[in-house]
C-alpha cells in the first residue's frame, strides 16, 4: 500500500478561497486549481475542501448532510480522479430547506451539486489541466495523462 501524499498547505487552500469561482450555482461556488507536482502522485487523486458554514445551516445534522451530499456528487462527476484541488463553498442557505424534508432536501441539492459538476465544468477542468501538463510531466501508465486524455506520441 502506498503512503497518502501530503495534504495541500493551508496557504494553499487560502489561494484556492482567493481565486476565480470556476462554477457558480444558485446556492454553492465551486473554485478550484491544479494540484503542484508535489501533491499530485502516483496515486493522482483530487481533493474535495468543503464549506458549509454554521451561519447558513446552523444544525450540524443539516451541514453533514450538505457535506455527505457534495462528496457523492464529487465522486460521481469523476472529479475524484484527477490532480485536482476543489473547494465548494455553501454561499446561501436555500430558501426551501426550512419547510422541505429530507428526501426534497436530498434531491434539491444533489440536483444542483450535480449541475455545478456539470460535464461543462468537468471539460474546463481538463483542458486546464491538460495545458498544465508541460514536457516534464509524464503521463502515468498505459499513456494516460490525469486528466484522462491518452497522451500523444511526437513521432505520430
Amino acid at each position: 500500500m502506498t503512503a497518502p501524499s501530503p495534504a495541500p498547505s493551508p496557504d494553499f487552500v487560502a489561494r484556492l478561497l482567493r481565486s476565480r469561482p470556476g462554477a457558480v450555482g444558485e446556492h454553492f461556488v465551486m473554485h478550484w486549481k491544479p494540484l503542484p507536482a508535489s501533491h499530485a502522485g502516483a496515486a493522482c487523486a483530487g481533493v474535495l475542501f468543503l464549506a458549509v458554514p454554521k451561519r447558513q445551516l446552523a444544525r450540524a445534522v443539516d451541514r453533514n448532510l450538505v457535506r455527505r451530499i457534495a462528496r457523492e456528487a464529487w465522486r460521481a462527476a469523476g472529479l475524484s480522479a484527477l490532480p485536482l484541488a476543489v473547494l465548494v463553498r455553501l454561499r446561501r442557505r436555500p430558501d426551501w430547506f426550512a419547510e422541505a424534508g429530507v428526501r426534497r432536501r436530498r434531491q434539491g441539492l444533489r440536483q444542483e451539486l450535480d449541475s455545478l459538476f456539470s460535464d461543462r465544468a468537468v471539460q474546463r477542468i481538463s483542458d486546464t489541466l491538460r495545458r498544465h501538463e508541460g514536457p516534464g510531466r509524464e503521463g502515468g501508465p498505459d499513456g494516460v495523462l490525469a486528466a484522462g486524455v491518452a497522451r500523444q506520441d511526437p513521432a505520430s
